[in-house]
């Protein structure tokens, strides 16, 4: 079997080589724009390509057939209150003609090659509170650049399944934690400032923007795992969240993760950071379960543990 997974470097790809590594005999690539291969990943060749440029993407698939490919390559410029001015072309260009791109090039070079196609819950928008859990029935009203360019994708990977006969299928994940996660997403951003806090001498006190919103944090683990079994599946065309189905606030969120902290941790809102305009979301994962049996079986508080391990020691 021969995987590709897109975005390499990212914080999910590392999980998911590690999954595919362990559960058979896999050739896995990676491709990504950086230069080099990530480090301490279980990729076993790494190939630098541009989502953005179909001709690289063709002849990446080319040349290595996959059997499986993993899209996870993606940006989240234009989502936060910091980029807001920010020209919404570059993250129209990576996130919807990134997936055409793929799509065409598989297409053309691997038609028999099973395509998974990483979506977001911010293609629903914000969902009024009697309307919740979010299901793939609902129509989606993305608020923001980054919402509405993976629901374009989303769209694209339907098309291609339906007019091309394509085994595409598209994932949905709400918020993604685990070890390694980025700074640049909430539970990574509070895990960094606890460190920087940490190493002062004064009183360890990290600000954040609104505490009070609620969002359904899933498990890396969880989530690369329905990855693989959605491409071992045969639901071509389909959507399907990726979710715990619970929502938690911020301010739970952090309380949990700062409990591992060696000494206390203030927490202080500060309104000059991001703050959500969506109040509440979260999902169902009831269709995924139907179809793959899909359950989520790491808890919020081990998730949170191995955040605050990883980063400490980072």
């Amino acid at each position: 079997m021969r995987a590709l997974i897109t975005g390499a470097s990212g914080f999910c790809a590392k999980h998911l080589a590690a999954l595919l590594r362990a559960e058979g005999t896999v050739r896995i690539a990676g491709s990504d724009i950086t230069d080099h291969s990530p480090k301490n990943t279980a990729i076993d060749d790494y190939y630098r390509a541009d989502v953005s440029d179909l001709d690289q993407m063709a002849g990446l698939v080319k040349m290595f057939q996959p059997e499986m490919l993993f899209h996870l390559a993606g940006t989240a410029l234009g989502s936060s209150a910091s980029a807001q001015q920010v020209s919404p072309r570059n993250t129209f260009l990576v996130n919807t003609m990134g997936a055409v791109n793929v799509l065409e090039a598989v297409r053309m070079h691997a038609p028999n090659c099973r395509v998974l196609l990483v979506g977001s819950a911010a293609e629903y928008g914000s969902v009024p509170q009697p309307e919740l859990p979010a299901s793939e029935e609902r129509l989606c009203r993305p608020v923001g650049t980054y919402g509405a360019s993976k629901l374009a994708a989303t769209l694209a990977g339907k098309e291609y399944a339906q007019k091309f006969g394509m085994k595409v299928v598209m994932a949905r994940p709400f918020n993604i934690i685990g070890p390694g996660m980025p700074r640049d997403l909430v539970v990574g951003a509070l895990a960094s400032r606890a460190k920087e806090a940490l190493a002062s001498s004064t009183d360890a006190v990290v600000k954040a923007g609104d505490l009070s919103p609620e969002r359904d944090f899933i498990a890396v683990e969880d989530v690369v795992r329905a990855y693989v079994r959605l491409l071992e599946g045969n639901h071509w065309g389909e959507v399907f969240n990726v979710c715990s189905g619970r929502p938690h606030s911020i301010q739970h969120v952090a309380e949990v993760l700062f409990s591992h902290s060696p000494r206390r941790i203030t927490l202080q809102t500060d309104k000059s950071l991001a703050q959500s305009s969506v109040h509440s979301m979260y999902g169902s994962f009831e269709k995924a379960h139907r179809a793959i049996a899909f359950t989520p079986n790491v808890s919020l508080e081990s998730s949170l543990a191995a955040v605050w391990s990883t980063a400490m020691s980072a």
